[in-house]
Order: structure tokens, then C-alpha cells, then sequence
């Protein structure tokens, strides 16, 4: 076992080596969860399961029901998932719980003893509440902050292989589409095609080894199971995944360890032979054991937009003279801003001009002679101040 939980350590630093600059360690952060899964006996072709999640910035409820019937069987889950979440917006990044609730339906045609063993059929319905932030002030500009929830489907067909005996195989690939309600912009679409791969190789007598890669639209999921039957009832694990939140969705990190209960003693038998039978209690409980819908993070992302609550400031212009074909004046220490400033000028003399950028008056020939009433203008994206001064052009001879 001690080798087993070596490999698992191994396998878990190369899923959060891709986490290593600044930004993404704030944005995964390892989420430490307990799991609870509980399968009680209902009929000889009926169960259901209970999974629970419990972490300092995770909980998870889902509930399975399933039915196994000649040659085919369905499930239907339901879950709720409320997570803590790293968000980044303009002001910093800040730690906020977000919720969702999800349905899925998965139906399973069994297939005679073969390589492929079950064609599978499944889709699931997911809602993401919204909510609103503190406003946060950042120099003159207000950030009016928000998460946006989402309204997401997906539907997916594929397959479950025995290449070797006892290890199981599966896939699928389908249709992905996530609804972010945005209040600030436009809602945001993503859809396409997504999919995802599993494999669980058995070690030995009665552990298995977990393998599970998902490329969702949304999010790209890697995930890591050891799962040891210690009897007939028990079987306890230890897991790891990491969530590469695609298109401002926010990464995660979690792992932890997982006990699970059987309540008909199925646990070590679940795969006696290389072709079971297709129907029998002990398969039905093992199916319903893994839910319908399982979403490894909340679908919402941040969204926000800034206000101008003020504007440049300024203080008054000293009267000046320069010479002309020549002589310059700054003007732009007279004003400031935290943004970009744009300079104007109206009054000037002629050949006498303002640089927008840097607020600097020069002469460029020989300009007209005499005092001149000018008015300077600076303006920011949040507004414009002018100050009014005399100019004197004096000549060179």
C-alpha cells in the first residue's frame, strides 16, 4: 500500500506542476476535501447512492437513483455544489463562494461479452446563481464588480471497453454549451464539441487505479483515483484533480480521500471475471456509485466595468514669454491626473503650437509679437480641466 500511496503523490505533483508562476498559485488553489459515498440496497435491480463532499472552500450533495433492466439500465443524479472561488479583477483578486445546482440523466445499453461492453447515452442540465460585489474605488475610477452566473447543457454519447480483462475503458464526445449572464456586457457563449476519457486499471487483487481526463468547452478536468477494497462493504481512496478554467473561468486545485460503503458487500467482487453477467445486483450498485452529473467547479466568472468619479485637477498657469522661432513652455506640470492626459490649446498665435502628449508650447518661426490670452486644456477618459494665462512672444533680434 505504502507504494501505492507513493504513486499517488508522484502522480498528484505532476497535475499541480502546471500551477507554478505567481498568478496561477492563486488562481488553484488546493482544496482539501473529505468524500462519503453510501449505497443502500433498494431491489435486486434497483439502487440508489449518496455522495457528500465536505472542505474549507467545498461542499458537494448529490443523489443517484438508478435501474438496471435486461440488456440496458438508467440513472438520473442531482447535486449541489457551492465552492470558493479565486476571481480577478482590475482591483486585485479576491476569494468569493459561488453556487450551482445540476441534473443528469445517463442511459447504458449493455453489450454481450465483447470488447466493448456498454454504449452510453448521457447529458446533464446545470444552473449558476449570479452575485453582486462592493464597489471598489481604485484612484478616480469606481469598479462596479460582479460574478455571473451561467445556464449550461451538455449532451454526449460513447462507450465502455474491456481491452484487458478486468481494466475498463471509457469515452465520450459531445456537444458543450455554457450561457454566462453578463450585466455589465453582453452574455458570453461558449459551446462546442467537448469529451472526455477514463481508465481504471487494477493493480492487484482488489485495488484499482483511476485515470480521467475531461476537454470541455469550459474547462479542461485531470483527475487521479486510488481506490482500495478493503472488504466486501469498504472501500476507501485517495484523489486528486486540477480544473483549467477556460475563458476567465478560475482554476482549482483539490484533493483528498474518499470512503465509500456498499451496503450489499459488493466491493472487492464487482469485477469477478473478464465477462460478467450483464445484469446482476452487484453491477447496479457499482454503476449508481458514479453520478450522473459530477462538475468539478461552479461555472461563473467575473465581470466588471469602471466609472469615472472624477477627473484631472489642476492649479493656475503663471504668465510667460518666450521667444519666438524656438522658445518653449511646459505647461503639463500645472496639471495631473492618475491617467493618460491629452493637451489643448486654443488662443495660440500663429506658428505657435502644443504638443497633445506632453503639454509642452513651442514656437516654430517667426510667430506674431506680443501678448497673447491662451487657454489650456487637459482631459483624461474621465473629463477635461482648463487653465487661462497670458503668453508673450518676444523677439529673438
Amino acid at each position: 500500500m505504502i507504494r501505492f500511496f507513493g504513486l499517488f503523490v508522484a502522480a498528484f505533483a505532476i497535475l499541480t506542476a502546471q500551477c507554478e508562476d505567481d498568478i496561477h498559485k492563486r488562481n488553484a488553489w488546493l482544496m482539501p476535501i473529505g468524500r462519503v459515498v453510501l449505497t443502500p440496497n433498494i431491489s435486486d435491480s434497483t439502487a440508489v447512492s449518496f455522495l457528500g463532499e465536505a472542505g474549507l472552500r467545498n461542499a458537494r450533495a448529490n443523489l443517484t437513483a438508478g435501474t438496471q433492466f435486461e440488456f440496458g439500465r438508467i440513472k438520473a443524479s442531482a447535486e449541489y455544489l457551492t465552492q470558493r472561488l479565486t476571481y480577478d479583477f482590475a482591483t486585485g483578486k479576491t476569494h468569493n463562494w459561488v453556487n450551482q445546482g445540476a441534473i443528469g440523466l445517463h442511459y447504458q445499453q449493455l453489450i454481450d461479452c465483447n470488447i466493448i461492453k456498454a454504449a452510453d447515452l448521457k447529458g446533464f442540465y446545470s444552473y449558476a446563481g449570479s452575485r453582486t460585489l462592493s464597489s471598489k474605488r481604485c484612484e478616480d475610477v469606481l469598479f462596479e464588480r460582479r460574478i455571473a452566473g451561467s445556464n449550461a447543457y451538455s449532451i454526449s454519447a460513447g462507450a465502455v471497453l474491456t481491452p484487458f480483462c478486468e481494466d475498463l475503458f471509457q469515452f465520450d464526445v459531445g456537444y458543450d454549451h455554457v450561457k454566462y449572464r453578463r450585466k455589465y456586457h453582453n452574455d458570453k457563449i461558449v459551446r462546442g464539441i467537448g469529451g472526455s476519457v477514463s481508465y481504471t486499471l487494477r493493480l492487484q487483487e482488489c485495488i484499482d487505479l483511476n485515470l480521467k481526463a475531461e476537454f470541455r468547452r469550459p474547462y479542461n478536468y485531470y483527475g487521479i483515483k486510488f481506490a482500495w477494497h478493503r472488504d466486501r462493504n469498504w472501500t476507501v481512496g485517495l484523489w486528486a484533480g486540477y480544473t483549467a478554467g477556460k475563458y476567465h473561468l478560475p482554476r482549482s486545485t483539490s484533493a483528498g480521500i474518499e470512503f465509500s460503503y456498499l451496503f450489499d458487500g459488493c466491493g472487492c467482487n464487482v469485477r469477478p471475471e473478464c465477462c460478467p453477467p450483464l445484469w446482476s445486483p452487484c453491477d447496479i450498485q457499482a454503476w449508481v456509485q458514479t453520478p450522473a452529473v459530477y462538475l468539478p467547479e461552479v461555472l461563473a466568472i467575473a465581470e466588471q466595468r469602471g466609472v469615472c468619479v472624477g477627473g484631472p485637477v489642476s492649479i493656475p498657469i503663471p504668465d510667460e514669454t518666450i521667444i519666438d522661432n524656438g522658445g518653449t513652455y511646459n505647461v503639463s506640470p500645472f496639471f495631473s491626473s492618475p491617467l493618460p492626459l491629452t493637451f489643448s490649446a486654443v488662443g495660440l498665435p500663429e506658428f505657435v503650437s502644443i504638443d497633445p502628449v506632453t503639454g509642452i508650447i513651442t514656437s516654430t518661426s517667426a510667430a506674431d509679437l506680443g501678448p497673447n490670452t491662451v487657454t489650456v486644456t487637459a482631459t483624461d477618459s474621465c473629463g477635461s480641466t482648463s487653465q487661462t494665462f497670458v503668453l508673450t512672444i518676444d523677439s529673438t533680434n
